[in-house]
């Protein structure tokens, strides 16, 4: 089975050309940030306290998983690498969630990101 999920996340990183070209440590913040992203519109769109809990939960699991992961791809300064990283990719998603016509490539992320975290063991089956 958990090869069957690795092999599903090797296929969604084909399927975004992005990510099939970037370090698992950057698609593990882009995750983080997704997930924080999520949180804030479920903030103002009155998600429940349990949902915001869980992209709340994630999103601190991707990025804990990214400084460790930054650490194998041989990353010298992982806090200052994180930071740079992090506040790029706030700036790329802030607002993305709010916009109707960005709403299937939001989906195919937030997809992407469960299937990633589930095959490399940041997110529970």
């Amino acid at each position: 089975m958990r090869v069957l999920r690795i092999f599903a996340a090797l296929l969604l990183g084909a399927a975004t050309p992005a990510l099939s070209q970037q370090a698992f440590s950057k698609s593990m913040l882009e995750c983080s940030v997704i997930y924080d992203e999520v949180t804030r519109i479920g903030t103002t769109a009155a998600r429940t306290p349990e949902r915001l809990a869980q992209a709340r939960s994630w999103s601190d699991a991707f990025s804990k998983a990214a400084a460790v992961q930054a650490r194998q791809e041989g990353q010298r300064d992982v806090d200052g690498y994180s930071a740079g990283l992090r506040a790029e990719l706030e700036q790329k998603w802030s607002g993305r969630f709010a916009s109707i016509q960005k709403l299937q490539e939001n989906k195919d992320w937030l997809g992407y990101c469960r299937s990633f975290g589930r095959a490399r063991g940041i997110l529970p089956d």
